[in-house]
């Protein structure tokens, strides 16, 4: 990888782990959508971001959140299996 790229990367990868941390808080702090059966698809989309950015201990938490939401995610128990391996 050239170095503009390297550079560019680490720059993408530190404002989404500020974005996840905040999105990631405020979620916490108050519900920002008003249909709570959307929230475990936020909180996957959430574990997959954290899952790119190699993030492991948030993405599991994030797709522990989604199955408490939702016990019966499939996507969810996929992404922790997954996390196992």
């Amino acid at each position: 990888m050239a170095k503009s790229e390297s550079s560019e990367f680490e720059k993408f990868d530190e404002t989404m782990r500020k974005l996840m941390k905040v999105t990631h808080d405020e979620i916490k702090a108050k519900p920002l959508v008003r249909d709570t059966n959307v929230l475990p698809l936020i909180y996957d989309n959430i574990g997959i971001t954290y899952t790119r950015l190699h993030d492991y201990g948030n993405a599991r938490a994030s797709y522990e959140h989604a199955l408490a939401l939702d016990p019966q995610r499939p996507s969810s128990r996929r992404a922790l299996a997954e996390l196992d391996q």
